[in-house]
Formats: C-alpha cells, sequence, structure tokens
C-alpha cells in the first residue's frame, strides 16, 4: 500500500500559531513530524516536504527569498505568500 512520511516545518515567532495543526491527525497512507524553528533556517528548509512560515515582525520579502533560493532546485511551483497586514496574496518567481 501507499505511504508517504511527510516533513512539516513550521516556522514563527510565536509557537503557539500552529497548535492546531500540530494536533491534527495525518490521513491513513500519510504519516508527519513536524520542525519548527523561530526564523528559517537552510538545513530544516532542504529537509522539509511542507513549509508554513508565520513571518510576522520579519523582512517577508527577504525572509522568503531564501526560503526560495534554498528550495530552489527540488519545488516545481511557486509558494504562495501571505504578507502581515495584506489582504492579497503575492506570487514569488
Amino acid at each position: 500500500m501507499y505511504h508517504c512520511h511527510m516533513q512539516i516545518y513550521l516556522i514563527s515567532r510565536q509557537a503557539s500559531r500552529f497548535e492546531i495543526i500540530q494536533k491534527m491527525e495525518p490521513l491513513a497512507p500519510f504519516t508527519h513530524i513536524f520542525l519548527e524553528s523561530d526564523r528559517p533556517q537552510e538545513e530544516l528548509v532542504s529537509r522539509a516536504d511542507v513549509i508554513l512560515a508565520d513571518l510576522q515582525d520579519m523582512d517577508a520579502v527577504s525572509e522568503t527569498e531564501k526560503i526560495i533560493s534554498w528550495k530552489a532546485p527540488e519545488v516545481d511551483n511557486y509558494p504562495a505568500v501571505q504578507i502581515p497586514h495584506a489582504n492579497d496574496r503575492i506570487y514569488l518567481p
């Protein structure tokens, strides 16, 4: 049977931001672990299958560019980024 182990990287200066996600049970064919830090770290970005980043109180564009450059060789689509206090998503190449 198909099985997928995912590494989900949570970036936030407020650890409680992602509590509800961490409490969710994975779907049947999946297992997951969480990697966490208060700002993007190259080693963790390179290991992650999914990256959720709360970049409030950081230079969101600069931090996003770092994440993209560290992950770029394996990424086949563009990440959606929510800029704090903005209503629109931006897509970075």
